[in-house]
């Protein structure tokens, strides 16, 4: 991929514009120096984070990838020098062409490209200015954000202060993977994850920042974080796609070495050679505790694989799952929880497993912790349930995850295929769908729907309740709430404890008379 001849073309077009000339105008040095005599300093390890940064070289980065000590969250901080000096300093010159001088920088994608890393070459560069502008960092850590003007770094709490000193005209606000503060069209952002179709774009990015679908259209695309197996044209598509004339898209050196490796390793059916691979890649990409191991193992003539790393599960027995499912023929994405609700912008399953669900394929989906496995047939992608698997439930708009261990029913909500790749897009009004005695789900019905800004077949799952479990019949158990959808975990309760009480001949019974769907829609497993 020739990351320099677009990054090229988008740097000439776009007018240049300078962090030097920002001033501190008088009302925001009364804002600052209120701030000073209120706000006490900041001495958590963002504060030693900030003070070995201010001591980097700007030039090549090399402090700033070898410092050795941490990141702006508390992490391990890794990085090739060359990675920082050519592809960050190329983003930053992005920024510089923004034509005001208050900023907004939201910095999204998936896991190991380099978001905090980049947002500390920003702190890094802005305090390099004269004068240094106010920067306000969120980190999303609560309610609190940071504010720093040069080497003094303040924590502050109190909302009050917090929107009076957003509103100073010299303030750049940053960010790091959390949704922004008042977000409005003057926002650049610097997204997203290069798995995605540039077609999807749009809905991948929102969902990441937790914007309403509309809210890109006002909103300035300056540049891409992205795996580095996303061809050329795709960019080229995703930036006229967006009228982006300023973006910069690069790859992650170190994990562009592993993934050659991963695909080798599967390939030659290496569990061993996975597994190094695999273990290289999440430590190559400065992942750590809390985040969450999602394998995605693609075939011979397909192009990517898909890992991030989960400390509550043992790497290696995702990844040999993993390649058990690719040597038994399975198209598959190894995917877990952590039993109980898990809140916050996390990778489903579905998103790992989106180079794969394709037509005609076999998709497994391996809970570990309880050992059972889900195929799904959509779209003559063969679909079977295994009593006790513990499915991952997906809230695609609230970006949340449940792992019901639900013996009768479970949903999932519109999948938009995109043919020649799947992708979860957003939630719409789904179908009901049929479970028979042997824990087979079957779709009921499927529609072909004209999409926002692509085409595709929408295959909308959703649960419907049996009758006699105390949530009437039929009843989706995800239920909309404003622009929201709210999964009930005592629903899943009550048709657990359904289906122990009534058991499994009365259940077989039930849906025989025509419960939760007619009678005879079930299809055979292909």
């Amino acid at each position: 991929m020739e990351v320099e001849t677009v990054a090229d073309e988008m740097d000439a077009e776009a007018p240049k514009y300078s962090f030097d000339s920002l001033c501190a105008f008088p009302e925001d040095a009364r804002a600052w120096d209120a701030l000073l005599r209120e706000a006490k300093p900041d001495t958590g390890p963002f504060a030693k984070f900030w003070a070995l940064l201010l001591a980097s070289d700007v030039a090549d980065g090399a402090r700033l990838c070898n410092f050795g000590a941490c990141d702006a969250l508390g992490r391990p901080a890794c990085g090739p020098r060359l990675f920082l000096r050519e592809c960050f300093a190329r983003l930053w010159n992005a920024i510089r062409t923004v034509q005001r001088p208050f900023c907004r920088v939201a910095v999204a994608g998936g896991p190991g490209v380099g978001k905090t890393m980049f947002m500390a070459y920003c702190l890094l560069r802005l305090s390099k200015a004269d004068p240094a502008p106010l920067i306000a960092l969120d980190l999303g850590h609560g309610k609190a954000m940071r504010f720093i003007r040069g080497p003094d770094v303040r924590r502050v709490s109190d909302p009050d202060a917090i929107e009076e000193l957003l509103e100073c005209r010299s303030c750049v606000y940053l960010s790091d993977g959390v949704p922004p503060r008042d977000c409005c069209g003057r926002a650049i952002y610097f997204a997203a994850d290069g798995r995605a179709a540039p077609a999807a774009f749009h809905g991948l990015l929102c969902r990441r920042l937790f914007l309403p679908p509309w809210t890109l259209d006002e909103m300035q695309i300056c540049g891409i974080l992205c795996h580095p197996d996303v061809p050329e044209s795709e960019i080229r598509r995703c930036f006229a796609l967006f009228g982006g004339r300023a973006g910069v898209v690069f790859p992650h050196a170190r994990r562009a070495e592993a993934l050659i490796e991963t695909r080798r390793a599967i390939r030659s059916s290496d569990v061993e050679g996975v597994l190094e691979a695999a273990e290289e890649w999440c430590v190559g990409g400065g992942l750590g505790q809390g985040d969450r191991v999602l394998v995605s193992v693609p075939g011979p003539d397909f192009g990517s694989v898909s890992c991030g790393f989960h400390s509550q599960y043992v790497a290696d027995e995702w990844v040999r799952a993993a390649a058990r499912d690719r040597a038994a023929g399975l198209w598959g994405a190894v995917a877990g929880g952590r039993g109980e609700a898990c809140g916050g912008v996390v990778e489903s399953a579905w998103e790992a497993a989106a180079h794969n669900l394709l037509p005609g394929r076999r998709w497994v989906a391996r809970g570990l912790a309880s050992g059972g496995e889900v195929v799904l047939n959509m779209l003559g992608v063969s679909m079977e349930w295994t009593p006790g698997n513990c499915w991952p439930m997906v809230d695609v708009e609230e970006r949340r995850y449940y792992r019901p261990d639900c013996k009768a029913l479970f949903s999932v909500d519109a999948l938009y295929v995109v043919p020649p790749q799947v992708h979860v897009f957003k939630m719409t009004a789904g179908r009901e769908i049929d479970v028979n005695a042997a824990g087979i789900i079957k779709v009921v019905d499927h529609v072909k729907e004209r999409l926002p800004h692509h085409l595709g077949w929408a295959v909308n799952l959703h649960f419907v309740a049996p009758e006699g479990c105390g949530l009437g019949a039929p009843q989706r158990y995800i239920t909309r709430s404003g622009k929201n959808y709210d999964v009930k975990n005592t629903m899943l309760e009550k048709v657990n404890q359904y289906v122990l009480e009534v058991g499994q001949a009365d259940f077989e019974r039930h849906l025989s008379q025509g419960g939760s769907g007619e009678a005879g829609r079930h299809w055979a497993l292909k």
